[in-house]
């Protein structure tokens, strides 16, 4: 499996040669009889720098942390079992102040194009490993805007702890024309309290994004959250002053994947 990183925009070259983080999760299918190891090799990896991997129990899923890569030098994990499906995620950029608008991500697969950030860990058709490369369009905007979706609720006896681990990875804030970065809950700029929606017996979350480098139209801009893959969430009204938007709260309900739509004017 490798890693390709990427930078573009009219700024790019001031991040050539830095260090971009990323954590993969790995997850093997069910009917696999392998397991997963606490270590892997990783080629390409910036210098002095090497992996971890911490493995579940029944070692069938795992996340591997450390992976440092450099713009246009590819990292390559080796040793994954065949089949494992694996999704990197970026955690941190040069000079990371959490504000998601400096550097918009996108996540495109050799393979199938899937632009999710993942592929499986088995050769392709002409034998050759996967890439998913991962591309940081640097913004030359000003404009700003504040984000803020809280969660409720989270303490309930019916969500469970695979509830928050699979909205933790689902939720997602995106804007109808781009202009706004897709927002995660990986990308925030704070969260309190520490550990989010995977907090142990948090009950209130809030997740804020704070953007200062936005490209500032004339037309509003919808922004839509969806990917709640719980069981059931309904969403309360939100509200929007001044180029600061507050989703949420949001608490348990009946429908299995919920959109709330904004619009705003980008200050």
């Amino acid at each position: 499996m490798k890693l390709k990183k990427l930078v573009e925009g009219t700024d790019a070259s001031e991040y050539a040669g830095q260090k971009f983080t990323f954590s993969a999760t790995v997850t093997l299918p069910e009917d696999s009889t392998s397991t997963l190891r606490d270590s892997y090799p990783a080629e390409g990896l910036a210098e002095g720098y090497s992996v971890q991997m911490v493995v579940s129990q029944d070692g069938k899923s795992g996340t591997i942390t450390g992976i440092q890569a450099i713009p246009k030098k590819e990292v390559t994990i080796k040793g994954l079992p065949k089949g494992a499906t694996v999704i990197f995620t970026e955690t941190g950029t040069p000079g990371d102040k959490r504000d998601p608008s400096v550097f918009s991500t996108t996540y495109l697969n050799n393979v199938t194009k899937a632009r999710d950030g993942s592929a499986e860990a088995k050769p392709a058709s002409d034998g050759s490993v996967q890439t998913v490369t991962v591309t940081n369009r640097v913004s030359s905007g000003n404009g700003k805007l504040t984000v803020t979706k809280t969660f409720t609720n989270l303490d309930s006896e019916n969500i469970s702890d695979q509830d928050r681990y699979n909205l933790a990875r689902s939720f997602q804030i995106v804007s109808s024309d781009g202009t706004v970065p897709t927002l995660t809950l990986d990308n925030a700029s704070q969260v309190e309290p520490e550990g989010g929606v995977s907090a142990d017996n948090a009950s209130t979350v809030t997740y804020t994004w704070t953007m200062e480098k936005l490209t500032a139209g004339e037309d509003p801009v919808t922004l839509t959250e969806r990917g709640y893959a719980v069981s059931g969430v309904t969403v309360t009204a939100e509200t929007a002053v001044s180029g600061n938007v507050t989703f949420g709260p949001s608490a348990r309900g009946s429908s299995l994947i919920s959109e709330r739509v904004i619009v705003v004017r980008l200050s």
